[in-house]
């Protein structure tokens, strides 16, 4: 048994890689073996499956006019293209984010010397009301 690539298979049977890839993935759950990272087609198997009647209207016209890539599915182009979109909207958004974090850090530290005065002036007056009760005596 001879094991081939997808490159030497679509020019074994003169077509496209992108045909042997979609023929490969009608029949792939049924060959499947979960124990290894992919399988082996006999050269039997290979005839079936490319014989003329696995091939679509689409295998057969045109292969050889031009190189298609598909990089993003009509759905993942819109999202893209929404992504594109809003990104302007989020960077205004996290900048306004950035000064609102920098105001409340401001206030923060000015509650918090606001808090160590409060507690600073309760401490001087226990210790006043405890003098003038003689508590501090013992």
């Amino acid at each position: 048994m001879k094991d081939y690539t997808i490159k030497e298979l679509a020019e074994l049977l003169e077509v496209s890689e992108r045909t042997i890839l979609r023929q490969i993935q009608t029949i792939s759950d049924k060959l499947k073996n979960p124990y290894t990272k992919g399988f082996t087609i006999s050269e039997d198997l290979k005839n079936i499956i490319f014989s003329d009647k696995f091939q679509t209207n689409s295998d057969k016209e045109n292969e050889e006019e031009f190189d298609y890539f598909e990089a993003f599915t009509t759905e993942e182009y819109i999202e893209f293209q929404k992504r594109i979109n809003e990104y302007p909207v989020l960077k205004e958004y996290i900048e306004s984010l950035k000064t609102e974090l920098e105001f409340l850090r401001f206030n923060f530290a000015q509650q918090t010397e606001t808090n160590k005065s409060l507690v600073q002036s309760l401490r001087e007056k226990n210790f006043i009301e405890a003098k003038e009760k003689g508590l501090d005596k013992d």
